[in-house]
């Protein structure tokens, strides 16, 4: 059931082999992960990462790896297929161009996994607005699955 995957490191940040073969092994399922919420794993450290934002340290305590399983029941993970998933959610909101928050549909989405362009587009985000000063997500590094194709 392993799956190949493409990853690109954020150079900024400098993990340990062990981390990055830990992310690798749940993103590529060679070592299914068993801790995670909705469409993520979550990795807590045992050392934090510490990372400079804006001349201060921050501290890392856990990876959240987005986009690569369905982790609704945590007694039985399931990776990501190019499956549709069917939400039980007829809107969400946003806000759109003049600042209104309006009801949105939601946009179609694989069972337990991510678009590669919607993931980048949130990394390179999280990313900006962090080095802006911001506390926010802090990307990690951002990989791509290399033979699963959406069916939506």
């Amino acid at each position: 059931m392993p799956f190949e995957a493409e990853f690109a490191y954020n150079r900024k940040i400098t993990l340990r082999p062990e981390l990055r073969e830990m992310i690798e092994d749940a993103v590529t399922w060679r070592k299914p992960w068993t801790h995670g919420a909705g469409r993520s794993a979550i990795i807590r450290l045992k050392k934090p990462l510490v990372v400079i934002q804006k001349g201060r340290e921050v501290e890392i305590r856990a990876l959240k790896l987005k986009g690569i399983g369905d982790f609704r029941n945590p007694d039985k993970p399931v990776p990501p297929t190019p499956r549709r998933f069917e939400s039980d959610t007829s809107f969400h909101t946003e806000v759109d161009e003049k600042g209104d928050i309006v009801p949105v549909a939601p946009k179609a989405r694989m069972v337990g996994g991510l678009m590669a362009d919607r993931a980048r587009n949130e990394a390179e985000a999280s990313l900006e607005a962090f080095e802006k000063g911001v506390n926010t997500a802090v990307p990690v590094a951002f990989g791509k699955y290399k033979d699963l194709s959406f069916e939506g």
